[in-house]
């Protein structure tokens, strides 16, 4: 798929990065940045966190995953919906801590990726969840939900008019 360019609506490749594309304005946040332009917080949990608490901080936010930091923001792993979900089936120990069953590989980007590399990335290795980082840290996240809005504002002709 080719980077699109943003700003102007022209469907012109372009070679901007994650940084510049998906949220160089307001309406093109397509990941988040903890205390960024749009203050939206940048949900994470520590690898101690219990497998209940990752539960309830998933449903009530409405999340599909949750990144896993140490206390300086480093990226240690990934916790999925469908794992914790998996885990939980398996077992009824829901104290145990997110380390036991988080991804420890999570598929983590600089934040100057171009957003055609962070497309592909996506398709080729099935990925829902991409994490943004700034020098090992985690600065965002990339959802399907944010893929999908990108499309539908920037790829997929507008609806005809009913009239």
């Amino acid at each position: 798929m080719p980077n699109l360019h943003p700003d102007d609506g022209c469907g012109k490749p372009c070679d901007q990065t994650v940084s510049e594309c998906f949220w160089g304005g307001a309406e093109y946040l397509l990941w988040w940045i903890k205390d960024g332009p749009l203050g939206i917080p940048l949900v994470t949990v520590s690898p101690d966190t219990s497998l209940e608490a990752v539960a309830r901080i998933l449903v009530a936010g409405r999340f599909g995953g949750v990144p896993v930091v140490d206390r300086d923001g480093q990226v240690l792993g990934f916790l999925s919906e469908k794992d914790l979900m998996t885990a939980l089936l398996q077992s009824s120990n829901a104290d145990r801590p997110a380390s036991d069953i988080m991804a420890r590989e999570p598929t983590v980007i600089d934040e100057f990726e171009t957003t055609e590399n962070v497309m592909a990335l996506m398709r080729d290795r099935q990925v829902d969840h991409v994490l943004v980082a700034r020098e090992g840290r985690l600065v965002g996240i990339i959802t399907p939900l944010d893929v999908l809005r990108f499309f539908v504002e920037h790829v997929i002709p507008p609806a005809p008019e009913v009239g």
